[in-house]
């Protein structure tokens, strides 16, 4: 499953109780961080935010509402809310939701701003910000209760740059007079929402807006249906010591007046928005373009098998000509991918999809094909999944039988027809643009935002412009060239057809997969394996040569 990480810290200071008579000053500051200019965007924080401010404004909240924070507008946002804070005296109650992306180094919890480049784990003290550091402003505003919501982390897009590698964030402690409550476990990650918000802050702020629940009951009732929505996979989590309460939405039951009726349309659409995403974790989103399942049981081994178009690729008819090969947007460029040089391929067709486990079951029916794909828990077994767990001879034996069943000649794709069919004349990193944005295709969840857990089944995701799904991300993908690290520097441009060097000790991969990260997933990444090497992640598509 593809998760989310959200951080809520509630800080009570003073342990004075508040009844329903006694109307507190109330302020709020919420940031939304989605815009992420180094890292994949992400789609619930902005749009969480929103919702959060809302739910509040109608709690008489004076709300300071902030989106896309780069580092000195999120410290600009700190300095302008403790200041209101302290100015407002000390029954004030102080109130903050972050949503974006958080991280955790060494036990310490960091927000990050849109503008954070760590490429090292020791950038993060300087890009990012402490969640403490929020924490001990709120202290020393001097005021008696202090509530804080981190929605912070989003599974750490940075962790395989770290010696730790560890998910989620760390634990907090509570001070006295205070409640730190997590979506989820320290060390777990959340799930994002299936629509515009998480299943955590829709939660939340039905809850919130709920008369008669006092701050430690909004958390509990929270936790206990978060814990069902997503079938026991998330549990949010709460350290708590504080001594008074607060009612959010007041002590008493729901009074009419002015606002109430708006504020009953709130709690029912919150009640309308919890259902929909319970609705849709039990059940996968609309896909475009899925081809079709072989219906057909298929022969015991060594039985003939009837070639229907299911079993038969589908393929997409490129009409070939001159193009640049390598690292073109000049962005997160690799010294592999450099120079950029002219190439010309001929007409070809190849795919539309990767290979997928029907048409492999096919080929090891025949005896066409030796090694049985693992078909393991990601895949779940089902024939509109790619193939996994195959090797470049394992996809060569397919290629020998697909030629000779058809009669027609099949073959792995050069790197050049594979990059040509994927960018064409494209300049940017990917075929949508420049920028990486979430459900446009399966790979990491931070960067993605996609449903599936692994991979998912081909033609889930829109085509590019040259007709081809997946070309980017679910598996990656094998052809038919040995891998040179310095074979660009070589290359004679214009070239014709190249096939990559003579010789070599590792294949060419392509693609990315549903492990990979938005650097990874750019049209111009290569990268070699040893021809015997298999891996859930990788798999391959095939060109028939133009007749």
């Amino acid at each position: 499953m593809k998760k989310c990480m959200v951080l809520s810290m509630s800080v009570f200071w003073g342990c004075l109780f508040l009844s329903a008579a006694q109307a507190e000053k109330r302020i709020a500051l919420v940031m939304g961080n989605s815009a992420y200019q180094n890292v994949g965007e992400l789609a619930n924080p902005a749009n969480d935010a929103r919702l959060i401010a809302k739910v509040l404004r109608t709690q008489n909240f004076e709300v300071i509402e902030r989106l896309d924070l780069t580092q000195k507008k999120m410290k600009r946002a700190f300095t302008e809310f403790t200041r209101k804070l302290k100015r407002a005296g000390r029954d004030t109650v102080g109130f903050v939701f972050y949503a974006g992306h958080g991280l955790q180094v060494r036990g310490l919890n960091y927000l990050v701003p849109i503008d954070a480049r760590i490429e090292v784990e020791g950038d993060v003290d300087i890009e990012a910000i402490s969640a403490n550091s929020l924490l001990f402003g709120m202290k020393e505003a001097g005021n008696r209760m202090n509530v804080i919501i981190f929605d912070a982390c989003r599974n750490n897009p940075y962790r395989s740059l770290f010696s730790s590698g560890t998910r989620g964030l760390a634990q907090m402690g509570s001070p006295r007079g205070s409640l730190v409550a997590f979506s989820t476990a320290p060390g777990s990650v959340a799930a994002d929402g299936n629509g515009k918000n998480s299943p955590y802050s829709v939660t939340l702020a039905k809850f919130l807006v709920q008369p008669g629940l006092g701050i430690e009951q909004v958390f509990k009732a929270t936790r206990q249906e978060v814990f069902a929505m997503t079938k026991e996979r998330q549990l949010p989590w709460e350290s708590s010591s504080l001594i008074g309460n607060f009612y959010p939405a007041g002590a008493g039951k729901a009074r009419n007046g002015k606002g109430s009726s708006e504020l009953s349309a709130l709690r029912k659409k919150l009640a309308e928005m919890q259902v929909k995403l319970s609705k849709g974790r039990q059940q996968d989103s609309k896909t475009v373009s899925r081809p079709p399942v072989a219906s057909a049981v298929l022969a015991k081994k060594g039985q003939q098998v009837t070639m229907s178009r299911s079993v038969i690729p589908e393929l997409v008819d490129l009409p070939g000509g001159l193009f640049n090969l390598g690292c073109v947007s000049g962005l997160g460029c690799e010294y592999d991918e450099h120079p950029v040089h002219k190439v010309r391929v001929g007409r070809f067709s190849m795919s539309k999809y990767e290979i997928t486990f029907a048409q492999c079951k096919a080929c090891l029916a025949e005896g066409g094909c030796t090694h049985k794909p693992n078909i393991w828990g990601e895949n779940r077994g089902g024939d509109a999944y790619p193939v996994t767990y195959v090797n470049w001879h394992d996809a060569v034996q397919y290629v020998h039988w697909l030629s000779k069943k058809t009669g027609q000649k099949w073959r792995l794709p050069t790197e050049a027809e594979w990059e040509y069919a994927a960018r064409g004349e494209q300049l940017s990193p990917y075929h949508w643009g420049d920028l990486m944005k979430k459900k446009l295709a399966n790979c990491r969840k931070s960067n993605c935002g996609d449903q599936w857990e692994r991979t998912s089944p081909v033609g889930s995701f829109a085509p590019n412009k040259k007709g081809s799904h997946d070309m980017l991300g679910n598996v990656r993908e094998w052809v038919s060239d040995w891998y040179g690290a310095k074979f660009y520097k070589k290359a004679s441009s214009p070239s014709n057809n190249p096939a990559g060097p003579a010789t070599g000790k590792r294949r060419v991969r392509r693609g990315g997969s549903w492990n990979s990260d938005a650097h990874s997933l750019r049209i111009s990444d290569r990268y070699g394996f040893m021809p015997d090497y298999r891996a859930n992640d990788l798999g391959f598509r095939l060109v028939r040569e133009a007749e």
